[in-house]
């Protein structure tokens, strides 16, 4: 998380821009509160933001990280009856290899390694 400004940074009339101009520190630390709660791998609805962190404006703070960041993704949640819940925003980040999937590339590569240095002649016999 770097210090770069992740909330919008334009509004579409002079009133709402004022108020951004007067209010962007706060909004800022809103933004790096939701991305550290979406830094813990869970998955969040607006609403969710605002009852965890005590916020009213969460769901404008998801809007600004989905907008601002490309590994931040959303998609549709919906209740088991069928019906859209909302949308649920997620961070899409990389899992370390565990040793397991370490081992099995290991191998792989070796095998690979082996297949390559197989010794031919000039008329494509193994010596």
């Amino acid at each position: 998380m770097s210090g770069e400004i992740i909330q919008h940074e334009r509004e579409n009339n002079e009133v709402s821009e004022e108020f951004l101009k007067s209010n962007g520190e706060k909004f800022h630390n809103g933004c790096i509160q939701v991305l550290r709660l979406l830094y813990t791998g869970r998955k969040y609805t607006a609403k969710e933001v605002n009852d965890t962190l005590n916020m009213a404006d969460g769901g404008r703070r998801l809007r600004d990280i989905y907008a601002n960041r490309k590994d931040c993704k959303r998609q549709k949640r919906y209740k088991a009856d069928g019906h859209l819940e909302g949308m649920e925003y997620f961070l899409d980040i990389p899992t370390p290899p565990t040793k397991a999937d370490l081992q099995k590339w290991f191998r792989e590569h070796q095998q690979e390694k082996s297949q390559v240095l197989v010794q031919q002649d000039l008329f494509g016999n193994k010596i």
